[in-house]
């Protein structure tokens, strides 16, 4: 398997472009995930995804404020379901270094 069990769990921040198989991405991955937050992979590209126990935050970079807050120390962050999305993250996450 590609995630093992022993693992421990992390937050998961997912944003998928409404035209991929987001929903189908994303339900791979949820059982490993402790917290998920949705966003938007894209500008002008509305996350269609939710569902009960799911925060939704339009905006990533608020999103991933979201997600590093909802994470103990010592657990990660996955960046998943879209390029957009890491594109959008990426300067985000190099100037918090």
């Amino acid at each position: 398997p590609l995630l093992e069990h022993t693992r421990p769990p992390f937050t998961l921040l997912f944003g998928a472009l409404p035209k991929k198989l987001g929903a189908e991405t994303l339900n791979v991955l949820l059982p490993y995930a402790e917290h998920v937050v949705l966003t938007d992979a894209a500008t002008g590209q509305t996350s269609a995804l939710g569902g009960p126990g799911l925060t939704l935050i339009p905006e990533p970079e608020a999103a991933l404020e979201k997600a590093l807050t909802l994470t103990a120390p010592g657990r990660q962050v996955v960046i998943a379901g879209s390029f957009y999305l890491a594109g959008r993250l990426r300067g985000v996450l190099k100037s918090r270094r």
